[in-house]
């Protein structure tokens, strides 16, 4: 289930906290002062699906989210659990007290007291009702940008983009044949579970096939819209990536497959949607695609590791050949697999490093994001000037 911080605020405030007129959905609805039995007029942000071209509200499953909806918000015990465990991360707080701090209404404001934080408020001393405000509030914001006519055309021109760079890429071999892309659904994500965490975007949220792209945030409406649509243009094509892999290998032993680690399906992916929105696509290093003036993107450490990968055994894995088998059937990936052993003198070269970085285990553990990309470099470092240290015996190569 979508995280409920996204979900509409259903509680009848006329006895309660009073807020200033606020016309916070456009609607017709009175969302201040709303009955729990007007709840099909007021639905959770889930039911807004942005496809390429469109945004429709969902069909068959709407009943049924209405009444998961109404049951949650009577009660307001799952927003204040997640609240609460936010808690426990303090990177994630910070960035969430921030965001209510310098964004939130004043009317949203005025009830919490000083010398408290507003997640720690939110989730254990703020009223039913003072919660509900909140709720309201951000589900506002996160629709106005839903149904922006600006953010749909955005979502499809960039997926238009994605598109054509493909079939480009099909054309110039570096892109598999195979791949196929005929449109996703795209969610604009809720501060809470992209931005506080880290994230920009994310595909395969909970096991479905959607895409999520962080709200944008500002202090007018028009802030707000802007600041999304350069959310879509910067993230979206590196998650497209993700949809389309994901979408050639239903049939695969995707667990199994070495490329499917997160420090090269990340490098690859964030690499192949630089190359679709800039070109260039032999230049892996960030450093040197900032020398050419294009853009540098995110994954950094994990693009360093795949350049040394491609470029430092005892002759060079080409990068097309990568990609290839990244978006490509299983006979393409072992080719791959076929030339980096090759290039390295070992057998099953990635999954043994793939194994001594031992990511899973450090993202399991709770590292920070800055630790997993210290070990990446790290393990880069190795691979160049000590690559029995990764392989556990001296390949057959010389390694400058």
């Amino acid at each position: 289930m979508y995280m409920t911080l996204e979900a509409a605020a259903i509680h009848d405030l006329s006895d309660s906290v009073q807020p200033p007129s606020y016309d916070c959905l456009n609607d017709g609805i009175d969302s201040w002062n709303l009955g729990v039995e007007q709840v099909e007029n007021y639905n959770s942000s889930v039911d807004y699906v942005t496809s390429v071209g469109q945004i429709a509200i969902a069909g068959d499953d709407h009943d049924e989210l209405t009444d998961e909806l109404t049951v949650a918000m009577e009660e307001v015990e799952l927003p204040r659990g997640e609240l609460s465990d936010m808690l426990n991360n303090p990177a994630q707080v910070k960035i969430a007290d921030l965001y209510i701090e310098l964004f939130a209404p004043d009317f949203i404001k005025s009830h919490k007291p000083e010398g408290v934080g507003w997640v720690d408020w939110l989730a254990n001393y703020s009223s039913d009702a003072q919660l509900m405000n909140f709720l309201q509030w951000q589900y506002s914001t996160l629709k106005q940008q839903t149904e922006s006519d600006r953010v749909k055309g955005c979502v499809e021109q960039t997926a238009s983009m994605f598109n054509h760079g493909l079939n480009k890429g099909k054309s110039s071999g570096w892109v598999s044949q195979s791949a196929q892309f005929d449109g996703a659904s795209v969610y604009i994500g809720d501060v809470f579970r992209t931005d506080a965490k880290g994230i920009g975007g994310r595909y395969g949220e909970e096991g479905t096939e959607d895409i999520i792209i962080s709200q944008g945030v500002g202090k007018t409406e028009a802030e707000r819209e802007s600041a999304v649509i350069e959310n879509i243009k910067d993230t979206l094509p590196h998650e497209l990536v993700h949809y389309v892999v994901a979408m050639n290998s239903l049939d695969d032993d995707a667990d199994q497959e070495p490329m499917s680690a997160h420090w090269i399906n990340e490098a690859l992916a964030e690499h192949m949607a630089l190359v679709i929105k800039d070109g260039w696509p032999l230049v892996i290093s960030p450093d040197r695609r900032r020398d050419r003036l294009i853009g540098r993107g995110v994954y950094r450490e994990e693009r360093q590791l795949l350049e040394t990968l491609l470029t430092r055994g005892k002759h060079q894995v080409s990068p097309k050949l990568a990609m290839r088998a990244f978006s490509g059937t299983p006979e393409e990936k072992s080719e791959f697999h076929t030339a980096l052993d090759a290039a390295w003198g070992v057998e099953h070269a990635l999954e043994k490093i793939n194994d001594y970085l031992g990511e899973p285990d450090m993202i399991q553990d709770g590292a920070e994001r800055s630790e997993i990309a210290d070990a990446i470099l790290k393990v880069s470092g190795r691979l160049r000037y000590a690559p029995a240290d990764v392989f556990g015996a001296k390949p057959s190569t010389t390694v400058i």
